[in-house]
Formats: structure tokens, C-alpha cells, sequence
């Protein structure tokens, strides 16, 4: 008996050797690499030190760059959070995975990830998430063994923007930013990694302080960036970052971590007319850092010249670890550019939907090469990026042939693509007016059916972003002052948006919401029943009723209400208003 027991030990300690030896190996026999990606949110490429720029503070950033892999033209496929990381974790473009836009939709269940697929080859999984754009509800916590995307100690900060049409939340909530420091992030990262140190793992931190507003961040620089607050952000993300890489040297970790940076997205700064991103589709706001690091692959600097997509991420990062991808990809694997190998350039696709889904204007598509950039759109946009890497003047009508040569070439890779429909995220009215406080719209799915097309805007069709950016800014402007409180001020520059631009379903309605806190509540429903016009969303279908209530007149208010209680049957607000027009259109 005892020598039988004996025996099953040994089976079993050999077993768990084995299983050991599958852990911490790859397929090739070298020793497997711990993945570390930091994804930085709303950061332009050429305001990091390792891309030029002389005046940033960059240090971390720019020596993993100094002894690693950087993609000097690295593209974002969207300019908007959650589509481009869901680009990243799938190796799929936006109309293929389906999750275009931020605050919509889920990612299909169908689409394997990059955590699931290292998951499965034996890692240890954690995403650790600095704002809500990127919650569970989205899809991307698939695969993960811990998905830290609690922000209930988020800071206290407000971008100023009103809730977005169709968001099914009311504009005055006054909702704070749904986001977390990057420092909380970070904690919570380490915490993580320091619980089993010696397993191989891979881990994902976001961090997402670039984006609007942006803070100075006297308390670690002074007055260094007092009139550079985008850069101060950047500093403080370094600083975040250190943290990671001291981590990996004091674990010694570091010589067998893959350290990859990947900004998700660019930040217009003003460029082009546009002040933040989601509308167009300049390098501003597409050209991204991209730098992979790590000493047992790469001994001494690398630079990639080619132009390559965030969605070569997931089937770069499948190769460098000697693992078989578990579905087919758009993106490619980099490993060939990175070792110094024969890397054919190939165009990069980009799209954003933003302007059709939130204002009913024209999206954009297109195309990037090693020398040009095509933008389809109503007015078609050529740039010539060896000579004119601002995209500052528009050679469409000189070129006629290679419009049509690159309209021609967008349409095949339309062609190529299989577009998927992805379900619609579960969001609650809490959700949505978190992420109205981000500056991201919920909502309005009709939109999409024509953006998806893809056609150019005929004569009638809808507007050119070019046309109307300028409004967009006015309107931005306009909710900041209603935010603040300014009253008078922001109704006078909505009521200019809309006497512009009718049509605009968001300056009308913040417009009612403006006229409803001045308590003049008749032209408050006036206005309410033309943003209706336009979109009869449950949001403007009970501030319609709010209006009409507020006058004393509630059997008025019963036909917005039944109609928005047809659109969102589970409302306990639309109930209780129904109730209460109810009770006095009754008394009456």
C-alpha cells in the first residue's frame, strides 16, 4: 500500500512538473514572456518625447522606445475609445467586430480576445480600467481573471458637456466624470501583480487622464505646464509608468516582459477646427504611439517607417509569445517589421461614425498610405503626408484620378470586410448619464443604418463635418456655460446653434433644457417638440411632458409620456410621471 501511494505521488508530482513546464514555456522552448500593455488614452503620437517632441516630459515613455520597437506611424482605425480597444483586443476593424461607437453596443461573444486566447495558453489575466467608456458591460472583460473597472473613488471633474442626444438621460444631471487617476489604476495593477509574482501573466492597465479636461498637475510639476495641460497630463502618465517598469526591475521581471504602449486615440487640440476627437479623421487624432519593449527580443533600438493599425496589436503580440491565433484577423503580425525582416506596406482603413450617430452630419472613411491620406466625404479630401503632414491643404480637385483611384480602393476594402452587427450594450438611465458626463453619446440607433453604408452624401444628403464643426464648438461652449450656471449667456448661443442649424437635435434639446432652469417653461416646450422632430427619443419625450407639467397643463403631458413608456417600457420615472398627469389631467 505504501509503495502504491508512493507511486501516485510521483505520478502526480510529475503531473504538476509537467503542467509547470507548459506554464512558464513556450511552444518553441524559451521561457514565456509576461505580456504588460498600458494603453494610454487620448494621446497624440508627436507630443511624446521618443516622436519629436523637445518640450515634453517623457522620460519612462521614451526609454522603453530608446531600447525597444517604435512604430513611427502607427494609426488608430477610430478615433474614439471603446471601438479602437476592441480593434487592439480582437485583431478585427470597426464594421467587423461591430462595436463602433462608444456607449452602444457589446462586443459579440463569438469574437475571441486577446485575453481569452492568453488565458487559455496559460496566463494569468488583469485589466485594470481608468474610466467607465471601457465598463464590463461593454464586452471587453472577457477572458480576464480580474477586471478591476470600479470607479467609485473616481475624482471629481467635469469636461462641461451636457449629455448627448438619444442618451435617454436628462442634460441637467450634472453627473461628475466617471474616471480614475491614474495613479488608482496603477495601485491597483501592482496590487495584482505582486499577489503571485512568479506566474507568467498578462496585464492590461488603462489609463485614461488625457482626455478633456485636462489638469496641470502643480502638485508634482509646479508651474511647468500652466499653459500646457494636455502635456502635463502626459507627464503624470509617465510618471504612472515608472511605477510599472520599477516594479518589473525590483521583481526581476523585466528581461522577460513584453512592455507594449499603444495610444488608443489622438486629441484634435483645435486642429482642423475640432477641439477634442470622435469627428474626424486627421493624424491628430489618429496618429498614435505604438512601442513594444522588451530585452530578450531587443537588444537595441528599432524603427518601423511603414504605416500600421492598432488592430495589428493582437496578432503581433500572438507571434511574439510563439501561440497560434484561435480566429482569423484583418490586422497583422508586426514581428517581421520589428526584426528588421521584409514587411511590405499596406494601406491602413479608418472611420468614424460620430458625426451621423450624434448629429445626423456625414461620417468619414478612409484610407492611409506610406505617402497619401483619402477622407470620403461629402466634399472628398485628399493630403499628400510626405510634403503636408498637418493636412493642412486639400489636393482632391488637383488629383481627380487618384480620388478615384483611392474611392476605388476603399470601396474593395469595404467589399473585403464582413460587417457585423453587434447587440446593443444593457445600459441603465445611471450608465447613460455616466456616459453623457464622459461627452459620449448613447442612443439614436437609426443613425447608423445610413452611416453604415458607407455612400457618398448626395446634394440633399447630410452635412459635411467641415460645414458644421464650427456649430459643434459653439454648442460645446454654450453647455459649458449652462453647466456653470450661466443661463442667459448659454441660451442666447444655443438659440444662434439652431437659428445655423435646425436640424441639430442636441442644441435643440439642451436649448429646452436651458429654457426649462430659466422657468420659462413655454418656449422650453416649444423647443422640446422641435428636438422631437427631429428625434423622438425618450430623453426629449419626457423633458416634452417635464415642460408641460411645469405649466400646470398634464393632460398634455400623457401623449409624450404613453409614447416614451412605448419606448422604454421598464422606466420607473416615465411611470411615476404618467401617474401623476394622470392625477391632475383627472382633477381638471
Amino acid at each position: 500500500m505504501r509503495h502504491h501511494k508512493m507511486a501516485v505521488c510521483l505520478v502526480l508530482a510529475g503531473a504538476v512538473i509537467a503542467a509547470g513546464l507548459v506554464w512558464t514555456y513556450s511552444p518553441r522552448g524559451r521561457p514565456r514572456l509576461n505580456v504588460l500593455l498600458i494603453t494610454l488614452d487620448t494621446t497624440r503620437a508627436d507630443h511624446l518625447g521618443c516622436y519629436g517632441a523637445a518640450v515634453a516630459k517623457t522620460a519612462t515613455l521614451d526609454a522603453l522606445a530608446e531600447r525597444g520597437v517604435l512604430f513611427e506611424r502607427a494609426y488608430a482605425p477610430v478615433p474614439l475609445t471603446l471601438p479602437s480597444h476592441a480593434a487592439m483586443f480582437t485583431g478585427l476593424l470597426p464594421p467587423e467586430h461591430g462595436v463602433r461607437l462608444n456607449g452602444a453596443y457589446r462586443l459579440d461573444e463569438s469574437i475571441p480576445t486577446l485575453a481569452e486566447q492568453l488565458s487559455k495558453a496559460g496566463y494569468r489575466t488583469g485589466g485594470f480600467i481608468g474610466a467607465f467608456v471601457l465598463d464590463r458591460q461593454f464586452g471587453l472583460n472577457r477572458g480576464f481573471d480580474v477586471y478591476n473597472d470600479d470607479l467609485h473613488g473616481d475624482r471629481e471633474r467635469t469636461n462641461g458637456i451636457a449629455p448627448a442626444p438619444g442618451s435617454h438621460a436628462p442634460a441637467d444631471d450634472g453627473h461628475d466624470h466617471k474616471e480614475r487617476p491614474g495613479a488608482e489604476v496603477v495601485d491597483a495593477a501592482l496590487a495584482w501583480l505582486n499577489d503571485e509574482p512568479d506566474e507568467p501573466f498578462f496585464c492590461w492597465v488603462h489609463v485614461f487622464d488625457p482626455h478633456l479636461p485636462y489638469l496641470p498637475h502643480a502638485e508634482l510639476f509646479g508651474s511647468q505646464f500652466e499653459d500646457r495641460p494636455y502635456d502635463a497630463e502626459l507627464a503624470y502618465v509617465d510618471v504612472q509608468v515608472q511605477r510599472l517598469v520599477d516594479f518589473l526591475k525590483e521583481t526581476n521581471a523585466g528581461e522577460q516582459t513584453l512592455v507594449i504602449i499603444a495610444g488608443d486615440h489622438g486629441e484634435s487640440l483645435g486642429e482642423h477646427g475640432e477641439q477634442t476627437h470622435g469627428y474626424t479623421l486627421y493624424n491628430a487624432t489618429l496618429h498614435v504611439p505604438l512601442i513594444f519593449s522588451c530585452p530578450s527580443l531587443w537588444k537595441n533600438k528599432v524603427r518601423v517607417s511603414e504605416p500600421v493599425s492598432l488592430v495589428d496589436l493582437t496578432p503581433t503580440v500572438l507571434e511574439l509569445l510563439d501561440l497560434p491565433s484561435s480566429s482569423a484577423h484583418s490586422g497583422r503580425s508586426l514581428a517581421a517589421a520589428a526584426a528588421g525582416r521584409p514587411f511590405p506596406s499596406l494601406p491602413c482603413y479608418a472611420e468614424t461614425l460620430q458625426p451621423e450617430y450624434e448629429a445626423h452630419w456625414s461620417p468619414q472613411f478612409g484610407l492611409i498610405t506610406e505617402r497619401w491620406k483619402y477622407i470620403r466625404s461629402p466634399r472628398r479630401e485628399l493630403y499628400d503626408l510626405q510634403d503636408d503632414p498637418r493636412e493642412l491643404t486639400n489636393l482632391a480637385e488637383h488629383h481627380p484620378e487618384k480620388v478615384e483611384a483611392f474611392e476605388a480602393q476603399l470601396a474593395d476594402w469595404e467589399s473585403s470586410m464582413t460587417p457585423r452587427d453587434a447587440p446593443l450594450a444593457p445600459l441603465t438611465p445611471d450608465a447613460q448619464r455616466t456616459l453623457a458626463s464622459l461627452g459620449y453619446a448613447s442612443g439614436n440607433d437609426g443613425a447608423m443604418d445610413a452611416a453604415q453604408t458607407g455612400v457618398d452624401a448626395g446634394e440633399n444628403g447630410p452635412a459635411d463635418i467641415k460645414d458644421r464643426i464650427a456649430y459643434y464648438n459653439q454648442y460645446i461652449a454654450a453647455v459649458r456655460l449652462l453647466h456653470q450656471g450661466e443661463l442667459e449667456e448659454a441660451a442666447s448661443e444655443l438659440q444662434a446653434v439652431v437659428a445655423a442649424v435646425p436640424d441639430y437635435f442636441k442644441a435643440q434639446y439642451n436649448l429646452g433644457v436651458c429654457l426649462m432652469r430659466l422657468k420659462r417653461y413655454a418656449e422650453a416646450a416649444e423647443t422640446f417638440e422641435r428636438a422631437i422632430e427631429i428625434d423622438a427619443n425618450p430623453t426629449a419625450l419626457v423633458s416634452l411632458a417635464k415642460a408641460k407639467l411645469s405649466q400646470n397643463r398634464p393632460a398634455e403631458a400623457l401623449a409624450p409620456l404613453k409614447q416614451a413608456q412605448q419606448l422604454q417600457p421598464q422606466s420607473e420615472e416615465i411611470r411615476f410621471l404618467l401617474q401623476d398627469a394622470r392625477q391632475g389631467a383627472d382633477e381638471r
